[in-house]
């Protein structure tokens, strides 16, 4: 969460890292961060560096067909917050505009291929991709079970009816 303290925090680094103390962490920040890790001038084992940059939260937010696509700044408003809640609902976690571990846990299983085997099997496997598919292109919440069952083929007739296929 990100409230006073962590503010505070962040100015401190900022401060620390020769970049204005405002308080967001911009591309400046991130980058100036980068740079003391790298050197080994502050602990980078964990901490900050656990925490998806807002722009990665804006890369992976377009990466999943966001529209209008977020400008990839580094800045975190209203247009980030709300393309982060839309990323959220469509990988299965609370809606809250706040990219924290359950959102960076759940985010791969959507972003990475799901290196089927071609064989013509339509087995669980092939099934929760569809299932992960359908949930994004048509935001109806499924159990990502390989089990193909109603609630599964009445998102799939969904998405043929909106020619998302």
């Amino acid at each position: 969460m990100f409230g006073p303290q962590t503010e505070a925090g962040v100015k401190w680094l900022q401060t620390r890292a020769g970049v204005p103390a405002d308080g967001p962490w911009g591309p400046a920040t991130e980058a100036a961060y980068r740079d003391l890790a790298k050197g080994g001038a502050i602990w980078s084992d964990g901490g900050l560096t656990t925490v998806r940059s807002v722009l990665r939260q804006q890369k992976a937010v377009n990466s999943l067909g966001y529209l209008p696509k977020l400008t990839e700044d580094g800045l975190f408003g209203p247009q980030t917050e709300t393309g982060v809640k839309w990323l959220q609902t469509r990988v299965g976690v609370t809606a809250d505009g706040l990219w924290g571990p359950d959102t960076e846990t759940a985010f791969p299983r959507f972003s990475d291929g799901p290196n089927l085997t071609v064989d013509g099997d339509t087995g669980p496997n092939t099934v929760k991709a569809l299932q992960r598919h359908l949930m994004l292109m048509t935001g109806t919440k499924l159990t990502i079970d390989g089990a193909w069952g109603a609630t599964t083929t009445r998102a799939l007739q969904t998405a043929l009816n909106q020619g998302r296929f």
